[in-house]
C-alpha cells in the first residue's frame, strides 16, 4: 500500500475515533464539561501531527499559522447561522454557507502569516461571537435535556 494513503487512512480512523470518544464522553458528563471537551483543538493537533507525516514539516508549520484565523473565521458561519435559522432553516443554512464563501475567499485573498496576529484575529472573533450569542440569542431551554441545565460544571 502506498505509504500517503496508509498515512491518510491512519489519520481519518485516528479522527473517527477521537469523535466518538469525546461525543460519548461529553453525552455522560455535565453540559459544559461536555461542551469543553467536545470543543478541544484536539482534532487540530492530529491534523497537524498527519500534515507533517504526509507532507512535510514546513505544509504543517504554515497549516498551523493559518488554522486559529480560519477557525475564527468560521465564528462567522456560526452566528450567522444561528441569527437567520429562525426565520427558516434553509435560510439559515444558504446565508450562512454564503457568508462562510465570502469570509474564505477574504482568507485567501490576504492570507495571514504571522502566529500572533491569526490567534489575535481568532481571539477577537470567538470572543464577540461569544458575547454576541450569550446576550442577544435566546435560548429554548425546552430543547436541552434538564440532566445538562440542571447539573453544575
Amino acid at each position: 500500500m502506498d505509504p500517503f494513503i496508509a498515512k491518510w487512512l491512519l489519520s481519518l480512523l485516528v479522527g473517527i475515533v477521537w469523535v466518538a470518544v469525546a461525543t460519548t464522553i461529553a453525552e455522560r458528563v455535565s453540559g459544559k464539561l461536555g461542551g469543553l471537551i467536545v470543543g478541544l483543538p484536539s482534532t487540530a493537533v492530529v491534523s497537524l501531527l498527519f500534515i507533517g507525516l504526509t507532507q512535510g514539516v514546513p505544509a504543517a508549520m504554515t497549516a498551523a499559522v493559518i488554522m486559529p484565523y480560519s477557525s475564527g473565521l468560521y465564528c462567522t458561519f456560526f452566528l450567522t447561522y444561528l441569527w437567520l435559522t429562525k426565520k427558516s432553516f434553509s435560510v439559515g443554512l444558504i446565508f450562512s454557507l454564503i457568508i462562510w464563501l465570502l469570509f474564505a475567499s477574504l482568507a485567501a485573498a490576504f492570507p495571514v502569516r504571522d502566529i500572533y496576529l491569526s490567534a489575535f484575529v481568532w481571539l477577537v472573533l470567538v470572543t464577540l461571537s461569544i458575547v454576541y450569542a450569550v446576550k442577544k440569542l435566546p435560548i429554548n431551554h425546552q430543547l436541552i435535556p434538564a440532566k445538562i441545565v440542571k447539573t453544575p460544571l
